[in-house]
């Protein structure tokens, strides 16, 4: 008689989702604008923003960085050796739209890869960061644990808040 209990009080709680964020992202692999040879526009120009020396660049336009893009012809780039400039990160960012709104308890997910350059394999830190209303998840981690000319795969998860 306990299981069929625990079955039932189970069976009354809530269902969690887990969300991609992904497919809300808008220009996910940096196509545009195009970027053509050693041209580095700073800027993220369809879909979001970006702070510092940042924006979309695509290397195989560049082979001394030895990488491919993963998805389409460019990526997006930071070129912040320390992983910050004066404090502040150098960053991309953007705000998403999601049609009903994020729902307390869902867990929204965000997954997405990192890239040591051959041509500039010194270190860096980065950070991704998935900001609620009031509060945020992030994940931060090294490229100095990224095998130059590869890509890593990282994710990071929110608990949608009431109040966001």
């Amino acid at each position: 008689m306990k299981r069929i209990l625990a079955l039932l009080l189970l069976a009354g709680l809530p269902a969690v989702a887990d969300i991609s964020l992904n497919s809300y992202v808008l220009n996910p692999s940096f196509e545009v604008p195009v970027t053509i040879c050693c041209n580095f526009p700073s800027g993220w120009f369809q879909g979001g923003t970006a702070q510092g020396d940042a924006g979309n660049w695509n290397p195989s336009d560049f082979p001394a960085a030895g990488l491919v893009a993963l998805s389409g012809q460019q990526v997006g780039y930071i070129n912040n050796y320390s992983g910050e400039s004066s404090g502040d990160y150098w960053s991309l960012f953007q705000t998403l739209s999601i049609p009903s709104g994020m729902v307390p308890g869902n867990v929204y997910t965000l997954t997405y890869a990192v890239a040591r350059r051959a041509d500039i394999p010194d270190a860096a830190q980065f950070r991704v960061q998935i900001n609620g209303n009031s509060t945020y998840a992030i994940t931060s981690a090294s490229t100095g644990s990224i095998a130059v000319g590869t890509w890593h795969s990282y994710s990071v998860s929110y608990t949608a808040q009431a109040n966001d």
